[in-house]
């Protein structure tokens, strides 16, 4: 009767390595695309999630809700019925809120989904526009360059 050492066969760090290499494969490229970035993207993504979060709140309240936005002052604000949160929004240097033109911008969406006519542009290095539809709230991000 033979007695095996206790361990790991060759066969199976082989696999465990080949299952590493594949995983760190397919995260590097998230990783990269994250760290390239540009400042104005983020505005434009931070943007996005706060207009997403107010139609949210209107959707699970039952009660209408609006983002207000005054870039000039780096500071938003969302509310529904009685209550309100405001918070700062890093703006970068390089980008700015092009249209419209207002000190603030308003959008306002109701319970059932439809929202009011919405859209922000934000250039810096390149142009991207914030889109609300009207009808459903749907909430869209166009590059125009």
């Amino acid at each position: 009767m033979t007695e095996h050492g206790s361990g790991f066969t060759l066969i199976e760090l082989l696999v465990v390595l080949a299952l590493l290499a594949i995983t760190s494969a397919a995260a590097v490229p998230a990783l990269l695309q994250e760290r390239h970035e540009t400042a104005e993207r983020r505005l434009v993504r931070d943007v996005a999630g706060l207009l997403a979060t107010t139609r949210d709140l209107a959707r699970t309240t039952g009660r209408s809700a609006t983002f207000v936005l005054a870039p000039t002052e780096q500071r938003y604000w969302i509310t529904s019925g009685d209550s309100t949160a405001a918070g700062i929004l890093s703006m970068p240097e390089d980008a700015r809120v092009v249209r419209p033109t207002t000190a603030r911008v308003s959008c306002s969406f109701a319970a059932d989904g439809q929202a009011t006519p919405c859209a922000l542009t934000v250039r810096g290095t390149g142009e991207h526009t914030i889109l609300v539809n009207v009808w459903s709230g749907e909430i869209a991000v166009r590059d125009a360059r």
